[in-house]
């Protein structure tokens, strides 16, 4: 059995919807995860209220915004990653739903330690497709005209603390920083090996083994992680998703 600590950043400095994607996510997530940790910041009331409303534990920290950082994702990830050993870890967005299936799946897997573990995401335009998707097993293909794509992004990561490639990692920067939203996930990423992707046909809905190059040791789980809203809908801010 493969027991999971699930880690997610939150706040609502920046923008107001990560509290709702989260208590969103939550309610479905918790099912599907031994255990979830959510970073925060001092200022983010909505997300602690959404932490407390699900029981989660959660942690504040300034870190985020060190040394004139807009959101040093990495930096505070890498404070928290350094206190644990030998557990897998999924970092995951507050906006990614797990499908109803996730720990069945994972426990049927033999995964390997020294493996970075991805999934691919299938972006929902609105609410009403996610429950489809997600309740119904309604096949996301009849419900979004956009196609998964990208894996092994800071979205959904999942990777084991004695992985090698874990250990040889400065402890205080397991998780690179970057001093904003982006970058870290990708040279997190790369520590297993460089990923190169070839653009998909509109009329494949999965790319075939031939679209996909890697090397190194990161693989592609064999299911989908629902997305709410586009890739920016939550640094837009866009409250449309929910009405």
């Amino acid at each position: 059995m493969n027991k999971i600590l699930a880690i997610t950043t939150a706040t609502t400095k920046v923008a107001t919807l990560p509290a709702k994607m989260l208590d969103f996510t939550l309610k479905y997530n918790l099912n599907q995860i031994d255990d979830i940790l959510i970073i925060t910041d001092f200022h983010s009331e909505e997300i602690e209220r959404v932490c407390n409303k699900y029981n989660v534990k959660f942690i504040k920290t300034s870190k985020f915004y060190e040394n004139g950082a807009t959101f040093d994702k990495g930096k505070v990830i890498s404070n928290v990653l350094k206190n644990i050993k030998n557990q897998w870890v999924l970092h995951i967005d507050c906006d990614i739903l797990l499908p109803k299936s996730f720990k069945d799946q994972i426990n049927k897997l033999t995964l390997d330690k020294n493996k970075l573990y991805g999934a691919r995401r299938i972006m929902f335009k609105n609410l009403e497709n996610v429950k489809k998707w997600f309740d119904f097993n309604e096949s996301p293909q009849t419900l979004s005209d956009l196609i998964p794509y990208g894996y092994c992004w800071g979205y959904f990561q999942l990777f084991n603390m004695d992985s090698a490639q874990i250990r040889l990692s400065d402890p205080n920067n397991i998780y690179p920083a970057s001093g904003h939203v982006g970058d870290s996930d990708g040279w997190f990423r790369n520590k297993w090996g460089i990923m190169k992707e070839k653009d998909y046909k509109k009329d494949k809905f999965l790319p075939s083994a031939e679209d996909l190059m890697v090397a190194g040791n990161i693989e592609e789980l064999p299911f989908l992680v629902g997305h709410l809203g586009d890739s920016n809908v939550t640094l837009n801010n866009n409250q449309d998703f929910f009405n």
